[in-house]
């Protein structure tokens, strides 16, 4: 193996590094790890070392780190392999990865980006430019992290205000039910009063049918914004499906087709329906709101897996009520 030259005399040293990050060193050549591990230390970062691939897997499984600088050629487990072991477990698929490989081994270099490496510096080590890539590396994780914590936090903003539209549309809910309520009462009341061959019965009987339409949308704006955990029971999600698909193409933009279907023999299955309802409520208004310009928002369901457990039975024939 090639020996890292120390710094010349007089050397400017780059900027400092991300303080706190830990890097792992692998390399089976003494003198060479203990001297990148040293100068690596010297620039503020926690450095563990293995001397092999099997003691750098079990070092990122046990103590974890934030980058690792890995040799390609060791004995017994190359760095290519350590590569694809981390790359296959979910838990490092992302961990950055800077190879080390000798000058002109360009083979190496193609084999170890083409398997996710993600960047790589060649012996003799150049500390300089071998910063500059760590820094690179952390910056570009620390970027990502920042990025998903700014998304989580935006999806909790917009749950709590999904939650405080269902409790406003809960309250207008029951006071237009009030509403309808007395509507409902006094049309029955006139029909009784009509004449059965009076011309206004026609004109009653679609009062009437009117309130009961709005009646049903008021109790699924309900059903949808109760918050309590409720109780798990059989439901048909095609006829779940189609009841949302008939709530929501009266609100959403007319430029967006709803295409919803389910298979003919689609299983039951065991759960509280209001959470299944927001559950796939949330899934479409997303994807609305994904479309700006319109479009078509198909939506299938189908069975997958085994045949149904005692928690998924066939829809029934003719069902269509959820």
């Amino acid at each position: 193996m090639a020996k890292h030259p120390e710094p010349a005399a007089g050397r400017p040293d780059t900027a400092p590094a991300r303080q706190g990050s830990t890097l792992l060193v692998v390399d089976d050549d003494d003198l060479n790890r203990e001297m990148l591990g040293r100068r690596l230390k010297h620039q503020g970062f926690h450095v563990l070392t293995a001397p092999g691939g099997a003691e750098a897997l079990d070092l990122v499984r046990s103590r974890g780190c934030d980058l690792v600088l890995l040799d390609v050629m060791m004995p017994a487990v190359s760095g290519l392999d350590v590569l694809a072991a981390l790359r296959a477990s979910p838990a490092t698929a992302r961990l950055p990865v800077i190879m080390v490989t000798a000058r002109g081994d360009s083979q190496d270099i193609v084999d170890a980006l083409e398997r996710g490496a993600n960047d790589y510096v060649t012996k003799p080590i150049d500390l300089a430019v071998t910063l500059a890539r760590v820094r690179t590396q952390l910056d570009r994780v620390a970027a990502e992290r920042a990025a998903l914590a700014r998304q989580r936090h935006s999806d909790l903003q917009h749950a709590q205000k999904i939650s405080t539209v269902g409790h406003l549309a809960g309250g207008v809910a029951n006071g237009v039910n009030r509403l309808l309520s007395s509507i409902q009462d006094h049309g029955t009341s006139l029909r009784a009063d009509l004449g059965a061959d009076d011309v206004h019965q026609d004109d009653v009987s679609r009062i009437l049918e009117a309130a009961d339409t709005a009646t049903g949308l008021t109790r699924e704006l309900l059903a949808l914004s109760r918050r309590e955990p409720g109780t798990p029971q059989l439901v048909d999600l095609g006829a779940r499906l189609d009841w949302l698909g008939h709530l929501l193409g009266r609100v959403i933009d007319e430029r967006i087709v709803l295409d919803f279907s389910g298979s003919p023999d689609l299983w039951r299955v065991l759960a509280p329906a209001a959470h299944l309802d927001q559950v796939l409520l949330n899934l479409i208004l997303n994807a609305c709101e994904a479309m700006p310009e319109g479009g078509r928002l198909t939506v299938r369901l189908d069975n997958l897996g085994a045949d149904p457990t005692p928690t998924a039975w066939p829809r029934s024939p003719g069902s269509s009520s959820p």
